[in-house]
């Protein structure tokens, strides 16, 4: 249970933000639904995929952990922007919003963490011995 209370508390980081944006790069996403379709991963050469996940950051008005490369920018123009819009806001709803203040894959992720530690002090309460007053 811990684990997950930890992870709760890394998400609010930049690092765990930055983390999160490589990930979905190089592996794609699928767990929204978007009328748009699946992100497959890939679209960028992985040695390119940190430098674009902090522009992406920047776009959501978050400070990246690591130096943004001077292709990032490019990339997204070429590569994102056709589905996120140049502004990264999505593009009406077919495709997610990038500059939100949490990005839907870790709200989701917050939430499962939040239900299991729930979860599990449910379980903990039920599990104490009863004592008389």
């Amino acid at each position: 249970m811990s684990h997950w209370r930890e992870e709760l508390k890394r998400s609010e980081t930049p690092e765990y933000l930055y983390d999160y944006i490589v990930r979905v790069i190089e592996h794609g996403s699928d767990q929204f639904h978007f009328p748009g379709g699946v992100m497959e991963g890939g679209y960028v050469p992985k040695d390119a995929a940190p430098g674009l996940a902090c522009y992406v950051m920047k776009l959501g008005g978050h400070r990246c952990p690591h130096p943004a490369s001077r292709d990032a920018a490019m990339y997204f123009s070429s590569v994102c922007a056709g589905c996120h819009g140049n502004d990264g806001k999505g593009l009406h709803g077919t495709y997610p919003d990038l500059t939100r203040p949490t990005l839907l894959g870790i709200a989701k992720r917050r939430d499962f963490l939040r239900q299991k530690l729930a979860e599990g002090e449910a379980r903990t309460k039920l599990s104490k011995p009863l004592t008389n007053p």
